[in-house]
């Protein structure tokens, strides 16, 4: 050991001197129980014994060679310890005159015999109050069980709602879907039946328009003029549509032609009167013969039974409209007073009265559509 400042040869027998206060017991407890006095002198004979190591040349070359302030040091220390020692003896001896004095009165028979009956209540009501709170716990236990069990089934029962309500939900799906296409299928059915609610059959089947100056039926240009050469095959088609539409209309009526008897053929229709066996053709060619001349007045006999044939009809539509008219008068062979003849006429004139003709028939025909249920 050491010392910083200069070593001072100290004596053994006072570093013993200063560890004794340390050594000296101050109560009677028995030695080597903790916190009694024998403790402490324990202590302090191993704080001696460092002391003596210290000293000892024979282990300690530095020995009795101590300085001031290490002694000073040592001092202060051990004058510290002592303080404490001393405040913990003193502690423990009025603890041991408390103990002491409480061991001098003892309990009475009677005393004790009260306390212990007061004991005994006391753990017999303890033992029911366990007893009932065994049973208590008990009965807790199995309503536990029991409700486990409902959880597991109630658990059960909840699986087997969400797989019921996924079907239906699956099913409703479907429906929805289905309701939708038939409801998409009804719109578009409906659709179609507006317009064929809106169509009809006669407009389709005999359509008739105009062409420039030519009126027109199923295409077919009715009449020819110099500068626009129409065919004879044309227009022999158109004649023979106008002699069936005379006919439809006539059965759509239920109207039989007093004067009139319709030969409808196609290009090759005719015409005639009702109570003779002559009938005339109401159709043409290009050929140029000497018979072509009587040929002329036969057709233009023919178109003036047709233009009868039409007012019949007018006629009749009247009777039953007072409202309806026709857009260019009817009389004996002329319309709008136009003689409906090729011979000793122009085309021009012709081709006119034709136009007219087929202006007054459509209006026949769309009276028909409107009020007659089957047309």
């Amino acid at each position: 050991l050491s010392c910083p400042s200069s070593p001072v040869a100290l004596p053994r027998a006072a570093l013993w001197e200063m560890a004794t206060p340390l050594s000296t017991p101050t109560a009677s407890t028995a030695d080597g129980e903790r916190g009694g006095p024998g403790h402490y002198n324990a202590a302090s004979v191993a704080l001696t014994e460092k002391i003596e190591w210290l000293c000892d040349p024979a282990v300690n070359e530095n020995a009795e060679k101590v300085c001031a302030e290490c002694l000073d040091a040592i001092s202060i220390k051990l004058e510290s310890e002592m303080q404490r020692v001393k405040h913990e003896a003193k502690v423990y001896e009025m603890k041991l005159q408390e103990l002491r004095s409480a061991a001098e009165e003892p309990v009475s028979d009677e005393d004790f015999a009260s306390e212990m009956e007061v004991y005994q209540k006391q753990e017999e009501e303890l033992t029911k109050e366990l007893e009932e709170a065994q049973k208590e716990h008990e009965k807790l236990t199995k309503e536990a069980r029991g409700l486990d069990r409902d959880e597991a089934e109630l658990a059960g029962l909840e699986d087997q709602f969400w797989l019921a309500f996924n079907a239906v939900l699956h099913e409703k799906r479907e429906k929805e879907d289905r309701i939708e296409s038939y409801e998409m299928q009804l719109s578009h059915t409906a659709a179609q039946l507006a317009a064929l609610q809106d169509t009809n059959v006669l407009h389709d089947a005999f359509a008739i328009f105009h062409d420039g100056h030519f009126g027109t039926i199923c295409g077919f240009r009715l009449g020819t003029l110099q500068s626009q050469n129409v065919p004879w095959t044309e227009i022999n088609a158109a004649f023979g549509q106008v002699v069936l539409l005379l006919e439809v209309l006539a059965e759509l009526f239920a109207y039989q032609f007093r004067e009139v008897r319709l030969i409808p053929n196609g290009s090759f229709s005719r015409i005639g009167r009702r109570n003779e066996k002559n009938v005339f053709e109401l159709f043409g060619s290009s050929d140029f013969s000497l018979g072509k001349i009587f040929w002329y007045s036969k057709f233009d006999k023919a178109q003036s039974l047709l233009l009868l044939a039409l007012r019949e009809l007018v006629d009749h539509v009247s009777s039953l409209d007072d409202a309806f008219e026709v857009p260019y008068p009817v009389t004996e062979e002329m319309i709008a007073g136009v003689p409906l003849k090729i011979n000793f006429s122009s085309y021009d004139q012709w081709t006119r009265a034709l136009k007219w003709f087929l202006i007054d028939l459509k209006a026949v025909l769309a009276w028909a559509v409107e009020h007659v249920p089957e047309a």
